[in-house]
Parts: structure tokens; C-alpha cells; sequence
């Protein structure tokens, strides 16, 4: 009976035209990636870099961290869900930036990868259905996760040491299912999101999460409290029309059956909503490695005029100092209007609608 169910799984891999969506073999290649940050003062925040990143990573990294800075991150979640509709893939706030962008982007490719390691010609889906007893009426939900997560805290600079990504797994079925899938499927995508260069994306916004909930828990107490989870996000609108382009790309593969969908119960995405970090407490020295700037500033730059004499100032009750490796950096707010602001890079200076 077993052999019969494999065959008929095959054949429907064939008659489904699964095969001209298949996703190649796990494709490596090395890609720069952001290791470190140092805020110098308020307004001004370095990157470290392991290589040379392009401008449009660093455009997209940078958006992403601003991003996830001024959002809380109980709503950097995104799924593709065929049963909920275009409406609830991803939150409003969310979807208004590249850092929503690239998270739907990635979920897509996800449930892509996810049903070619599943067809029998491959070794993982080889081993999978040699060992698979019951039905395939199940529901079952893959999630990107933060895998381990590790960063040296060195005063005003931090280095990721490591961030990887994990595979989570929801699944209501049976314990055979569940054990297989342990066994051959999550392994083989836990190694697709952190060395496949296709996943590069979501590992790049990965990192630039993590810098950012760094900066929101090491200085909550200073000028940057007042954005911090603020919804202010006009300085990174997009449009979000990609959502639409998206969601008909998703739908398409599902009513045509381009990938196995456990009789239309796979969903899952990418959630980075919640975080476990381990955190040492040592000297960083960057050394020589590549590096960007950005300034945070307002409409009407400079956001904040650096002094060392003045008293510290108080605007709508923020107190609007912060210390760095033991120096005290009173700042003096300039009139203007907080809830609109640009930033600098050393790509160029980008403004906000």
C-alpha cells in the first residue's frame, strides 16, 4: 500500500508541472554581511561590514533597520495564507516597507523550496516517502525564525558574532510526519535560508533587526526613546503595490499545484517577532573593515546640535541626553517637527515623502 501511495505522489509531481518550478540545488555563495555597529553621537551611527556591500544592500539594509527601530517588533511577522486572504499576509505598518517587502518576498520563495525538497527525486523527498505512513491531510506551517543569536556588547559598538536562522515547524499531524520532517526536510532548509544566496535577502533584514532591538534596549533611555516603536515611519514608505503583485504570484502556483500543499493546508512565513539574544561584554575592535555611515536628521536639519556645556533639555518630557563610554553628550533640540525626518548615507542623501 505504501508503494502504491509513493507512486501515486510521483505521478502527481509529474502531471502537476511541479518540475518546471523547481528550485536548483542549494546554491552558495559567500555575500558581505553587516558584523557591526558603533554609535559615535545621536545622530550619528557606523556600520561595519565584512566586504563590500552594494548600494542597493546597503539602501535596503539601512530602510530595514530604521524599520524595525521605529516598529515594535510583536508585528515583524508576514505570512501567506490562501485561507485569509490578500488583506491579513502582513500588517499595515509593515507593508509600507522594504523590510516587509523582502520578508514576503522570502516567504514565497520558502513554500518553493519547501515542495521541491519534497519531490520524490530529490534525496530528501527520496527519504521522506520511503518512510512515510498515513495520510497527507495534515496541516503544516514552516516558519523562518531567528535561530542562535549571539553579539559582543562593547559600550556604544556591538558585533555579531553569530545570527543564524532556524526552521520552525507547526504541524498537525501525526508523530511519523512530524519525526520525518525533523529528519530530512527542516535540515535541509535550515541550510537553504542561512547559505543559499537566494535567501541572502532575509538574512541581510535579519541583521539589521538585530542592530536595531541593540539600539532599542542599550540607549531606551536617551534621544533615540523618542522614535523608538513609534510608527513613525514616513522617512521608509514605500509602495506597497508589490503586496497585490505578490499574493497573485502566490496564488497562481497554488491553484495550479506547482508545489505539494498538503491538500491546501502549508502555510507558515517569516517571523521575527520574537528573540532570544546571548550577549558577552567585551573590548570590539573593527579594525580595518568597510564601513557606512548614516545621520539620522530631521526636515530641517541638523536634528540635534552636539554640546558638551549646555544643561541637558527636556522636550515633551524626553530627556534628550544619552552617555557613551562614560562621557555625558547633552543635545539641544532644534524647533521642529519630529514625526518627519531623512537620513544621510555615505550612498547620498535620501528623502522622504
Amino acid at each position: 500500500m505504501r508503494k502504491v501511495l509513493v507512486l501515486l505522489i510521483l505521478i502527481f509531481f509529474i502531471n502537476s508541472g511541479v518540475f518546471a518550478g523547481l528550485v536548483s540545488d542549494l546554491e552558495f555563495k559567500k555575500l558581505p554581511e553587516v558584523v557591526g555597529i558603533e554609535v559615535r553621537y545621536p545622530a550619528n551611527i557606523v556600520f561595519y561590514t565584512d566586504g563590500t556591500l552594494d548600494e542597493e544592500n546597503k539602501r535596503v539594509f539601512v530602510e530595514s533597520f530604521l524599520s524595525a527601530f521605529l516598529l515594535p517588533a510583536s508585528i515583524l511577522k508576514v505570512s501567506l495564507r490562501y485561507d485569509k486572504g490578500y488583506e491579513d499576509i502582513i500588517s499595515d505598518a509593515l507593508g509600507k516597507t522594504i523590510l516587509g517587502k523582502v520578508m514576503l518576498e522570502q516567504d514565497l520563495f520558502l513554500k518553493k523550496v519547501y515542495s521541491t525538497l519534497y519531490y520524490p527525486g530529490t534525496e530528501s523527498g527520496r527519504a521522506f516517502w520511503s518512510n512515510f505512513i498515513g495520510a497527507t491531510n495534515v496541516t503544516v506551517r514552516y516558519w523562518i525564525c531567528p535561530g542562535k543569536v549571539e553579539i559582543i556588547d562593547a559600550g556604544n559598538k556591538m558585533l555579531i558574532k553569530e545570527a543564524t536562522l532556524s526552521i520552525k515547524q507547526e504541524i498537525d499531524a501525526g508523530l511519523n510526519i512530524r519525526e520525518l520532517n525533523e529528519r530530512y526536510i527542516i535540515p535541509s532548509l535550515e541550510r537553504y535560508v542561512n547559505y543559499d544566496y537566494r535567501f541572502a535577502p532575509v538574512r541581510l533584514v535579519f541583521r539589521a533587526i538585530v542592530f536595531a532591538l541593540w539600539l532599542k534596549e542599550k540607549y531606551k533611555q536617551s534621544i533615540y526613546a523618542y522614535w523608538r516603536d513609534s510608527y513613525k515611519i514616513g522617512s521608509v514608505v514605500i509602495s506597497d503595490k508589490y503586496k497585490e503583485k505578490i499574493w497573485k504570484e502566490y496564488v497562481k502556483s497554488f491553484e495550479n499545484k506547482e508545489w505539494v500543499d498538503w491538500q491546501g493546508r502549508y502555510w507558515g512565513g517569516v517571523e521575527f517577532n520574537r528573540f532570544s539574544i546571548e550577549v558577552k561584554k567585551q573590548e570590539v575592535d573593527f579594525g580595518d573593515k568597510e564601513r557606512f555611515e548614516i545621520e539620522l536628521v530631521p526636515e530641517d536639519y541638523p536634528l540635534v546640535s552636539v554640546s558638551r556645556d549646555k544643561p541637558k533639555k527636556e522636550i515633551g518630557g524626553i530627556d534628550f541626553s544619552m552617555k557613551i563610554d562614560d562621557l555625558e553628550i547633552d543635545t539641544v533640540a532644534v524647533d521642529i517637527d519630529l514625526s518627519r525626518w531623512q537620513y544621510a548615507t555615505s550612498l547620498g542623501y535620501y528623502e522622504k515623502e
